[in-house]
């Protein structure tokens, strides 16, 4: 635990990286330049030491109303129901993100179609959009060939099953942004996902 912080300050910190209730793993608090950085880890292995279910994530969040998702990997290989979900974190962390005031979250949507990355791909889905989306375009472009003809933005993609399919298969990673105005494309995209899968909206 990072000194000068408070249980409630760290449980706070907690609750904006998107954390369910029923947590039980380890985070670790660091404070670097104003930067306040939660490692959060609750993984079951095996004989063999390997995972075989669980969460591993890092969040950074700015006291100045920024957040950055560094990474996260849920692991599931066994028969049972998941015990975490992508959606419920990054959703519940939405949540609490526009409750607090914050304006948006960034993240690194890390991964290719060859990679067990597949950030690129998941965050575009929620509602994530490149900061640039020139530079995006281009490397689609040049990846996808004639599968690209017509498509003016990588977010336009993700209107239709096609094009979701195409960018899965010739998407890369990219720097981008989540917008936690209401109405924004982000939230409207990550609404009508959670529509899709027949969950209640996020006001």
């Amino acid at each position: 635990l990072t000194s000068g912080l408070t249980i409630d300050e760290v449980e706070n910190y907690m609750k904006l990286s998107g954390l369910p209730y029923s947590f039980q793993g380890v985070v670790d608090v660091f404070s670097e330049y104003g930067d306040i950085t939660l490692v959060s880890k609750d993984e079951e292995l095996d004989s063999k030491g390997e995972i075989i279910q669980g969460i591993r994530m890092v969040r950074v969040v700015n006291p100045n109303k920024t957040i950055y998702n560094s990474s996260i990997r849920i692991t599931n290989n066994t028969n049972k129901e998941p015990k975490y979900s992508g959606l419920d974190v990054f959703s519940n962390q939405v949540k609490e993100a526009k409750k607090q005031g914050y304006k948006e979250i960034t993240t690194t949507a890390a991964g290719d179609n060859y990679s067990i990355s597949n950030g690129y791909y998941t965050w575009l889905r929620l509602g994530y959009k490149p900061d640039s989306n020139f530079d995006a375009l281009e490397r689609y472009k040049t990846n996808a060939g004639s599968y690209s003809v017509g498509v003016k933005k990588i977010t336009d993609l993700m209107k239709t099953e096609q094009g979701r399919k195409n960018w899965k298969y010739f998407g890369e990673g990219f720097q981008g942004t989540f917008d936690l105005s209401d109405n924004s494309y982000s939230m409207n995209t990550l609404n009508e996902y959670r529509k899709e899968k027949g969950l209640k909206t996020i006001k």
